[in-house]
């Protein structure tokens, strides 16, 4: 390999400008994409926490409703003095299959009565519930369960609470068959309750109702219970102390806002080592935390395609600036090539004139004027050299004989010196022979390899 060629002014320009300005321009992309990753973490967080309040908010809302209608069934149940309206299973089916129809948030709504209430039933709980754009009617006491007998909060715990009761989550075996929340409120004369009234959320409809991706949500009880998780398994079965790892250190600020019942973003690792972003929320209702999130990994493959278009725009800038340094570089390096060359050729001996070419710089244009100038000045010198010994030489032939005299030819083939010894052979000037006569050394191809002619 031949490393002169690295040592060149042209190499030097592409590696002293071009090489230092991709060095800082991969340095400014980088830099940019790292405040780029920062901030698009930064802006995960806040739609993370705007999410969350909103969702926070909108279940809030949601129960608030849910319970303020429940309670306005049941004041009008209780202010009905005849109870044999009631005991009519149609009648009471309409008025609950209207409530449901009215209220797409509600899955399903009853009325349980007391045992014997009605003397011809023991149990009387007509049930309403949706199934997707079809409603289903049963009797509870009849066709599902013995609600009084002290597994179901939503009656044992309600019927003597006026002002209503919320149930835990639970799985509603043998009437609505989902998992749901419930809330009861008792009617009828106070201290003298004869039923309730309830409204159930199922809770898998979470996502829906709060405008959030099932695999972005997961929302924890007053108990720490998994209420809701894209994985249905984990439900009720497992709790949030179980769900992530306290003696994990990249749960610490998670686990501060889950202790002290905080808003805030954080980031956790869960059961299956997969990391998020999430922010929680509080429902103040029933001392839910919802908390939104998202994989880590989504941040990072934002971040990937970032770089794969800064990768893209510096490789396209690099090529353009190492192109367009190589062109500058050559226009610049022409000129100093050429008066390498013609210094090159000096030194064999070849004196030849610089072409200057139009716009070059100041500097190369003193530089190739001045040895044009020293060229033109060595050649003159030359020439003389060449005149005096030429006529030394022709003095020398003159001197000889009175038959004799010498002439010489330019490289052009024109006779460029006659001595006078002319005059004495041929009777003519050295003038004249150059005028009249020259046609007799041009002519004839011998006087092109004689420099001499003796006549």
């Amino acid at each position: 390999m031949d490393r002169s060629k690295l040592r060149t002014f042209r190499s030097k320009i592409l590696s002293h400008i071009a090489l230092p300005l991709i060095l800082i321009m991969t340095a400014v992309y980088g830099i940019n994409a790292w405040f780029n990753y920062l901030s698009a973490e930064r802006k995960l967080y806040d739609s993370l926490a705007q999410e969350s309040n909103h969702s926070a908010y909108r279940l809030q809302l949601l129960l608030e409703h849910a319970q303020a209608n429940t309670q306005g069934v049941a004041d009008f149940i209780g202010f009905i003095s005849n109870k044999e309206g009631i005991n009519d299973s149609e009648k009471i089916k309409r008025v609950l299959t209207n409530r449901i129809e009215r209220n797409p948030d509600f899955y399903g709504s009853a009325v349980a009565f007391k045992p014997y209430t009605f003397p011809d039933k023991k149990l009387f709980s007509p049930y309403v519930y949706r199934d997707g754009n079809n409603f289903h009617y049963l009797d509870i006491g009849a066709e599902g369960y013995d609600y009084t007998d002290g597994s179901w909060d939503w009656w044992s715990k309600a019927i003597n609470q006026p002002g209503g009761y919320w149930s835990k989550a639970y799985f509603d075996e043998g009437a609505g068959n989902t998992l749901m929340v419930t809330y009861s409120v008792p009617f009828g004369p106070e201290n003298d309750y004869f039923g309730v009234a309830t409204v159930d959320l199922a809770l898998d409809k979470l996502p829906e109702q709060l405008g959030v991706q099932p695999s972005q949500l997961v929302v924890l009880d007053d108990q720490g219970r998994l209420i809701f998780h894209s994985d249905k398994e984990k439900v009720l079965a497992v709790t949030s102390a179980e769900w992530l790892d306290r003696n994990t250190r990249r749960n610490s600020d998670f686990w501060t806002l889950l202790d002290k019942g905080l808003n805030g973003q954080a980031r956790f690792i869960d059961d299956k080592s997969t990391v998020y972003l999430a922010s929680v929320a509080s429902v103040a209702k029933l001392k839910w935390r919802v908390i939104v999130m998202v994989p880590e990994q989504q941040l990072f493959t934002t971040l990937l395609d970032d770089v794969a278009s800064v990768v893209l725009n510096l490789s396209l800038l690099t090529l353009l600036l190492l192109l367009t340094c190589y062109i500058a570089a050559k226009r610049l390096t022409r000129p100093l090539e050429a008066l390498e060359s013609g210094i090159l050729a000096f030194g064999q001996g070849k004196a030849q004139q610089l072409a200057i070419p139009k716009g070059a710089v100041s500097e190369i244009v003193t530089l190739s004027s001045t040895f044009n100038q020293m060229a033109e000045l060595l050649a003159e010198r030359e020439q003389a050299i060449l005149d005096s010994r030429g006529n030394r030489f022709a003095r020398l032939i003159d001197g000889m004989s009175d038959k004799s005299f010498y002439c010489s030819l330019d490289p052009s083939g024109q006779l460029a010196q006659v001595s006078e010894g002319v005059t004495k052979v041929l009777g003519i000037s050295p003038e004249l022979l150059k005028r009249k006569y020259q046609r007799l050394f041009t002519a004839n191809p011998l006087n092109e390899k004689i420099g001499n002619t003796r006549i």
